[in-house]
């Protein structure tokens, strides 16, 4: 069964996409804004990828690369490449609201927890809903958090065995995160989960220095994601 989210969470996410992508239109044409424009737009792919539209996830990735190499040599042939890149995201986003028009069919009803316990943590709270919509479809007990202090409450509260967390959190320290799941739960029967909008690949240091039992792409799809938790589960139980 694939995971899906929630119409209303996709229908909320290009709502606000439409207006992020004219903003960040807006910013191709100032200089010193290379790095909110690329930022932006790795947000907003992930976001994309957990809330179940892949097309959106590639276009955004493709004009995030686009965006890194603004203010380089290759800046007149970049902006020109951005620029088609976001109007073509712009687009998108048109059509997938134009469709969704129609009175959107009834959410599946949502399975009963059986003690899994996750922890969701993700600046973004679109991505981080995603997760808990598809998480919790698959009968797991799920809480989320945007922030460390609300992280740890959950953490002293619920007792989560996974913690599933994003890797780029500009406002928020992973390493620092994990270390402190693993001194509240005293490191017994738990795992880490990192999520990320890059490859793992891009990621390599960061990742050996925080030792995650799991990493994925989140432009994988929230159905990796929620395969990966599974496998995780499976490992503490045996």
């Amino acid at each position: 069964m694939a995971a899906t989210s929630s119409p209303e969470l996709q229908e909320r996410f290009i709502s606000t996409a439409k207006e992020r992508v004219s903003c960040d239109l807006g910013l191709l044409g100032r200089e010193g804004e290379v790095w909110d424009l690329a930022s932006d737009l790795h947000k907003l792919g992930g976001e994309a990828a957990m809330v179940n539209l892949p097309e959106v996830a590639r276009a955004a990735r493709e004009g995030e690369a686009a965006a890194h190499l603004l203010g380089t040599a290759s800046d007149r042939q970049a902006r020109v490449t951005c620029g088609r890149l976001l109007r073509r995201l712009r687009y998108l986003l048109q059509e997938l609201s134009a469709k969704r028009s129609t009175p959107a069919p009834a959410e599946a009803p949502r399975a009963t927890g059986d003690g899994r316990r996750v922890l969701v943590v993700d600046d973004s709270p679109v991505a981080a809903q995603a997760l808990v919509d598809v998480l919790e479809v698959r009968g797991y007990e799920v809480r989320s958090a945007t922030s460390l202090d609300v992280a740890m409450k959950v953490c002293a509260s619920f007792s989560p065995a996974v913690l599933v967390a994003d890797v780029q959190m500009p406002n928020l320290d992973v390493a620092e995160l994990c270390q402190r799941f693993r001194e509240v739960t005293r490191g017994q029967h738990t795992a880490v989960l990192l999520i990320s909008g890059r490859s793992e690949a891009e990621l390599r240091d960061r990742l050996d220095a925080i030792r995650p039992q799991a990493f994925v792409s989140k432009l994988a799809g929230a159905d990796v994601v929620v395969s990966r938790v599974a496998t995780l589960f499976q490992g503490l139980r045996a």
